[in-house]
């Protein structure tokens, strides 16, 4: 009996250590050629265009994760713990799937893209960020992992 709980015990103590690490200790995002992303995610459907000083703003705002989703033909983006960053006041539900993306990944992308403009689009089943030459895909999703 004393074997059977200290297992149990163990096996839980273990599954929550892997769901912090899965919440707090990865990043989120892979970044690409855009030219490679596009032979595996297929092409833009729907964009949204903004300044990189005005992502740079966006990112001040969150400390860990960058989330966006389109939804109605309309860009929404949040922050750590669901905050609405775009547009100011919006108010989402907490059942919307949202793309997660590390801040330090989308400043990478800014740093290796060098352009002046960030694209947020939807392409054929997923949400992408692009910059320059060089986009972020293969995000978390918000619900279930929301960091």
């Amino acid at each position: 009996m004393y074997k059977t709980n200290f297992l149990n015990a163990f096996l839980i103590v273990l599954f929550l250590m892997m769901i912090a690490e899965i919440s707090y200790g990865q990043t989120y995002g892979k970044l690409y050629q855009k030219a490679d992303a596009e032979q595996y995610y297929g092409t833009v459907a729907k964009s949204f265009q903004f300044s990189t000083e005005e992502v740079l703003s966006f990112l001040k705002q969150t400390d860990k994760v960058l989330m966006f989703n389109i939804t109605d033909n309309k860009l929404f983006i949040l922050g750590d713990d669901r905050k609405s960053i775009y547009p100011a006041n919006a108010v989402v539900s907490s059942k919307e799937v949202f793309s997660v993306y590390s801040i330090s990944l989308i400043q990478e992308l800014i740093s290796k893209g060098k352009s002046n403009t960030i694209n947020f689009e939807k392409r054929h089943s997923v949400l992408t960020i692009s910059n320059g030459e060089y986009l972020l895909e293969f995000s978390e999703y918000c619900p279930p992992i929301c960091p």
